[in-house]
């Protein structure tokens, strides 16, 4: 579902506030001593469709904070991002740029976000290295974010709390031909999501930002070992409410 707000509406001042059925769901608000980042994976916005979801992570202990999840327009979701990429105090934000994300990415800059995602891509015409705005997912970066999951979780360092991302990576597979996807009649827009925001993470180290050793963990969060290995008689979610923003 939308958020109730109209097109045109980003500012530093809003507010989410409790919502039946809302698309965002928060686990962990924002701490002004953290750091944190987003991952987020855009789709078309039709009825019947893919859902658009954005993934917060707190980037020192990879712990899942907040998901937004909606069929929503590329055009407002890039709105939601920001108002969501603000309250998590400036987030590093990555947008798979694939198909309708580069519109979002477009919109997010419009808006006057600074703190996006870049990559290094090599660029013919200039034939030399420069940045690009946004994640892109291609025959040869997907392996990476695959392969940089399944570490984490093989290592026990990932925090997750949604049951919906739970299901997800339960029917997240390799097809026939050897690509991962989401099995026949699944979606994996909250895989793919939180996978970037894995590989965002990365940036922020890379960056030099100072975070402690320290590695927090829940009670009630749920740690995979292995991107297909789901204990569903072990898992239970962590409370949590759904929001709108205003």
């Amino acid at each position: 579902m939308g958020t109730g707000r109209r097109a045109g509406t980003v500012s530093d001042r809003f507010e989410f506030r409790p919502a039946e059925h809302g698309p965002l769901r928060i686990w962990k608000q924002p701490d002004p001593g953290r750091v944190y980042v987003i991952g987020v994976d855009v789709a078309e916005g039709v009825a019947g469709g893919d859902n658009s979801v954005a993934a917060v992570l707190d980037a020192e202990t990879m712990e899942q904070c907040a998901e937004w999840c909606g069929n929503i327009e590329p055009y407002e979701f890039a709105e939601e991002v920001v108002n969501l990429a603000k309250w998590y105090g400036d987030a590093l934000t990555a947008i798979e740029i694939n198909n309708h994300g580069l519109a979002v990415v477009n919109r997010v800059r419009d808006l006057g976000y600074w703190n996006l995602y870049n990559r290094r891509q090599f660029d013919t015409v200039q034939r030399a290295w420069v940045n690009r705005l946004g994640w892109q997912t291609s025959v040869r970066t997907k392996p990476l974010l695959i392969d940089h999951a399944r570490n984490v979780l093989r290592e026990g360092e990932a925090v997750i709390y949604s049951m919906d991302l739970a299901e997800e990576m339960s029917t997240y597979v390799l097809d026939d031909a050897g690509r991962a996807n989401a099995q026949a009649g699944k979606h994996d827009d909250r895989v793919m999501a939180w996978m970037i925001a894995l590989q965002c993470r990365e940036m922020v180290f890379e960056a030099g930002l100072h975070l402690s050793e320290k590695k927090k963990s829940s009670p009630d969060a749920w740690v995979w070992d292995k991107v297909r290995q789901l204990d569903k008689d072990a898992a239970r979610e962590k409370r949590s409410e759904s929001y709108e923003a205003f």
